[in-house]
């Protein structure tokens, strides 16, 4: 579904402006240069609090991120390639990010070397560790050969990945039964289906089979039962066997049919085989073989089948370390197992017959088998593939093994590349393997000569497992690793792309609620280019009284990057505790955002009879995606408050609201002490317009009279019902159009229903 709003563009010859949706929303072309357009909250409700704390909540809905961020694509000059943002900055801070291409190439390229991206956040210290990478290469994931050619399967696939592995490939033997891989990245991606070459994946049991790394939820074997198409067992690391039966809506797992107890961490599912309904075979680190003659509701454990714990020979006998299972029907069953080669049983594994055992001396180098071939025309004609020793072959059931190099220029390295599986492709007639740094090599039935496959045309090398299609127009599947499935113009969630074991642990889910699409172009080798994300950096309250409404004092900042908190708890709590020895306090603390969508600010700073204007603003210090937060020195930048506000270079009305501060006459019978204020009255100090003339009579019930009186008795003032404000009698200390003296008056509160009330009210000229 599409976002909301574009925020930025960038073209081949550079950034193309958009003009703007509102007031605030900043162009790319401005935000490029550090600036960024501030927006005051809409409007804003002040409302007095008379119990608890007293004071004032000042009330306003959080701005609109599509209004108050930016993006831009940066230094851009001679870039190669269209880049386009889409959505949404959703972080609170300010970033900048570094992008930079190593080896260069064509957006979408096909050939073996991969166009990798890789992205960093600029500032480590005060917005951490975010790492990320993009292949930009189309040359991954399943591939699918037709008459036509080779085909890439990837619809539905992630786009954003560094690198798509196909690990583990399962086809179902029923006709339409569809195909299961296991994805990676650089973390394993779970459990993937395709019903056919024009389907899309779809991934299965995401819960079941979350992301994470290979070592702790990693799936290492597939295999579809021989009778339906919704039944499939996949094992995993450490978290056993799991089996579904309706085609992946529910699974059930296995782990103590196998062992009551143990550590499961070091038991991983390393094999499976599902040849028959009544065949299927299990291997497990450190426990060995089982099998389950009941479509996995059981299983037996082939006990007999060990080896010894020392290579080659001597130590107690343990649990092969199994890699491949070659089920040859009725009670036949071949092995591969790291170090020991080939093992064979004839009895259902009751017993074990070494095939390697000719080979094997102390001096020998250890042979772990990954792949076994049977030829169709001769059972004692054994194939198989290892991983650092090639293709072994034998033609008399393991008396003799015989090293098949063939016309392969082997690659120069340590021993020989590993070999990942072999298949027979009965129809033509020939085997397949698929083999490190090498592609697909082939070799007749029969033979003994591997060479480079006729097929292997697809322009990369890395592959995992290669089957015989069941596929309408299909001959074979491939599954690759090590590339890209990245088409131009498709768009990712740039987030998607954070690489987590580079990433600070508190960043790896971050939200920017961006999306990028890079277009049709090519990128120059060692090409850098950066982002530019601004977000304002937080919100300013001001206030001011009637008399000079646009005179207004910042009362409350809060940094959403670097809040300041001298307030242990909400400042609108009577439980609230001031910090010792802070003194750096922004009333930060006097900001609740409890109420997702609203912020609340409370103001204890008050007067009983007060009128008060509040304003409500946001403020930034331009970018500062390369600074430290509390070293600013930059100026900061408000919104606007009022019509015309000189402090704001932005614009707008702003939200400015007036409230009177006082409350009810209070309870006719009982209600707080009643005191009058200021007391003393100075003459330069007191209600603004009013500094040392107006006192106030405070917590009055209905239909109070208050009479002033000298300490002579004489009155001086009465003041009626008619002059009452909720609990309040204001008293203009005149005498006609003269203040009154210096001294010491008496005053008398008269209330329908309490006794008189006097006290003392101190006049200093």
């Amino acid at each position: 579904m599409k976002r909301s709003a574009v925020v930025g563009t960038l073209l081949l010859a550079g950034m193309c402006l958009l003009a703007s949706s509102s007031l605030a929303q900043t162009p790319s072309s401005v935000c490029a240069m550090d600036s960024l357009r501030l927006l005051s909250p809409d409007t804003i409700d002040v409302e007095y609090v008379s119990t608890g704390r007293v004071g004032v909540n000042i009330t306003w809905p959080e701005v609109d991120d599509a209004v108050t961020t930016c993006v831009a694509v940066t230094d851009t000059v001679g870039l190669g390639v269209p880049i386009n943002l889409d959505g949404i900055y959703a972080d609170s801070v300010d970033r900048q990010l570094e992008l930079f291409c190593l080896n260069g190439g064509a957006v979408g390229a096909t050939g073996n070397r991969s166009v990798v991206l890789e992205w960093a956040n600029v500032n480590l210290i005060s917005t951490g560790q975010v790492i990320g990478r993009i292949n930009l290469s189309n040359n991954g994931g399943l591939l699918g050969r037709s008459a036509a050619g080779w085909q890439k399967l990837n619809d539905g696939l992630l786009p954003y990945l560094p690198r798509t592995d196909i690990l583990h490939l399962a086809e179902s033997p029923v006709a339409g039964g569809g195909l299961l891989a296991h994805v990676r990245g650089n973390l394993s991606k779970g459990l993937w289906y395709l019903s056919g070459p024009d389907g899309t994946w779809t991934r299965l049991a995401e819960d079941v089979f979350p992301d994470g790394t290979i070592d702790d939820v990693g799936i290492t074997a597939i295999a579809y039962s021989p009778d339906s198409a919704d039944v499939f067992a996949v094992g995993t690391v450490q978290d056993g066997l799991f089996i579904t039966r309706d085609g992946g809506i529910t699974f059930t797992q296995y782990q103590s049919e196998f062992a009551e107890d143990g550590n499961w961490s070091l038991r991983d599912v390393s094999a499976l085989s599902w040849a028959a309904a009544d065949r299927l075979l299990v291997a497990i680190g450190n426990l060995g073989l089982f099998w389950s003659t009941d479509g996995g509701t059981t299983f037996d454990h082939l006990s007999a089948f060990l080896v010894s714990q020392d290579f080659p020979s001597g130590g107690g006998n343990v649990a092969p370390s199994i890699n491949t299972i070659l089920d040859r029907g009725a009670a036949g069953l071949l092995v591969g197992v790291d170090s020991f080669g080939l093992y064979e049983s004839i009895d259902g594994g009751a017993s074990w017959l070494w095939l390697w055992n000719a080979l094997l001396n102390p001096f020998s180098e250890p042979k772990d088998v990954t792949a076994i071939l049977e030829s169709p025309l001769d059972g004692d004609n054994l194939t198989v593939g290892t991983r650092t020793s090639g293709f072994w072959w034998t033609p008399n059931g393991g008396e003799d093994w015989i090293p098949l190099v063939g016309d392969v220029e082997w690659p120069v390295q340590e021993g020989y590349p590993q070999v990942n599986n072999l298949i027979i492709d009965a129809d033509a007639g020939r085997y397949l393997a698929t083999v490190d740094g090498l592609g697909i090599l082939s070799c007749a039935v029969g033979d003994t000569a591997w060479a480079l496959s006729d097929i292997a045309d697809t322009g990369i090398l890395s592959y995992s497992e290669i089957l015989i299609s069941g596929f309408e127009g299909v001959d074979y599947l491939l599954g690759t690793y090590g590339g890209g499935i990245y088409t131009p113009n498709t768009e990712i969630r740039l987030s998607d792309s954070i690489v987590a074991a580079q990433t600070d642990a508190e960043y790896r889910d971050l939200d920017l609620g961006l999306y990028i699409t890079f277009g049709e172009g090519t990128f120059a080798e060692s090409t850098t280019f950066g982002m530019v994300f601004q977000d304002f950096q937080g919100y300013a309250v001001w206030r001011s009284e009637l008399t000079d409404p646009d005179t207004m004092e910042l009362v409350g900042l809060y940094d959403k990057s670097n809040p300041e908190f001298c307030i242990e708890g909400y400042c609108g709590d009577e439980s609230y505790n001031v910090l010792p020895n802070c003194y750096a306090d922004k009333r930060a603390a006097c900001f609740n955002f409890s109420n997702p969508g609203t912020v609340v600010f409370f103001d204890d700073n008050v007067y009983e009879g007060f009128t008060y204007n509040y304003a409500v603003t946001t403020f930034d210090y331009g970018n500062i995606a390369t600074a430290s937060p509390i070293s600013l020195t930059a100026e900061q930048l408000f919104s606007a408050r009022y019509p015309g506000d000189a402090l704001s270079i932005f614009g707008g009305g702003g939200n400015r609201a007036e409230l009177y501060v006082h409350q009810d006459a209070v309870d006719p019978r009982h209600g707080p002490e009643i005191f009058a204020y200021p007391n003393p009255l100075r003459l330069d100090s007191g209600f603004s317009g009013a500094e040392g003339e107006d006192v106030r009579f405070k917590n009055l019930p209905p239909e109070s009279r208050v009479q002033v009186f000298t300490l002579d008795g004489d009155i001086v003032a009465d003041l009626g019902p008619d002059l009452q404000s909720g609990d309040i009698i204001a008293w203009t200390t005149r005498n006609g159009s003269e203040l009154i003296a210096s001294g010491v008056y008496i005053f008398k509160v008269l209330m329908p229903e309490r006794e008189d009330f006097y006290g003392k009210v101190v006049v200093i000229r």
